[in-house]
């Protein structure tokens, strides 16, 4: 798996951020909800990626680097996505990446959003598992029954609970110990786990972006900039 790279996410005067939101596309400051968005901020990558293979220890040298928060609408949960030029291709063993931008994004709450979807979360665990036990104990009762109108009657149970379950939303996005948040500074909570998406060197919509996988933050206080190594 890719380790890093290590980052420092940077503010900027509006000025700065205008200048670099025309070179730097993100997901949502260049969408169609851009009033959402922060407005795209400098990253800083101190240091570069790197990953193992059979052949050792390869560096992944990252470029250009930005950032944005963006916060859903009329919502107490949001995102921030961190963007990366990968600008050669990376292989791993079988495997190949080709250059492309770089999408990590990673889950926010403020203090009581997260609290609330927590508690929700817990409900919909407690309706899944509810629906599951329904769902085995009618065929329990489907393969003891030998009654063919009973058996059907008791199909039909365990399919509904299985159709209530799909209809369940599903929220596991939801970070629920204090281990897997990271805390951000004005009361934001921030998932320690994210996901990975790239796009082609294309001037094409987001809409061709690709997903590639998870990721994991950790926070690191202090780090020096890349000009400071």
């Amino acid at each position: 798996s890719l380790q890093g790279p290590l980052v420092k996410l940077l503010t900027h005067s509006q000025q700065t951020a205008q200048a670099l939101t025309s070179h730097h596309k993100m997901p949502i400051a260049n969408g169609p909800n851009p009033h959402l968005s922060s407005g795209t901020k400098k990253l800083d990558i101190v240091k570069n990626g790197s990953l193992i293979d059979l052949s050792g220890m390869k560096k992944i040298p990252f470029q250009d680097g930005s950032w944005e928060m963006a916060w859903k609408e009329g919502a107490h949960n949001g995102m921030v996505v961190c963007a990366f030029d990968l600008p050669e291709t990376v292989s791993r063993n079988d495997n190949s990446l080709p250059p492309c931008r770089m999408y990590v994004e990673f889950p926010i709450w403020t203090k009581e959003g997260l609290m609330e979807d927590q508690a929700y979360k817990l409900v919909l665990d407690e309706r899944r598992q509810a629906n599951e036990d329904e769902k085995n104990q009618a065929l329990l009762q489907y393969r003891q029954e030998s009654n063919p109108f009973l058996k059907l009657k008791h199909y039909h149970a365990a399919l509904q609970a299985v159709e209530r379950n799909s209809l369940t939303p599903n929220y596991n996005h939801v970070p629920m110990g204090t281990n897997d948040i990271v805390e951000l500074n004005q009361g934001i909570s921030l998932a320690k786990q994210g996901t990975v998406f790239m796009k082609p060197k294309t001037n094409g919509p987001f809409s061709e972006y690709k997903h590639l996988g998870k990721a994991t933050v950790t926070l690191i206080d202090d780090a020096p900039s890349s000009d400071e190594e």
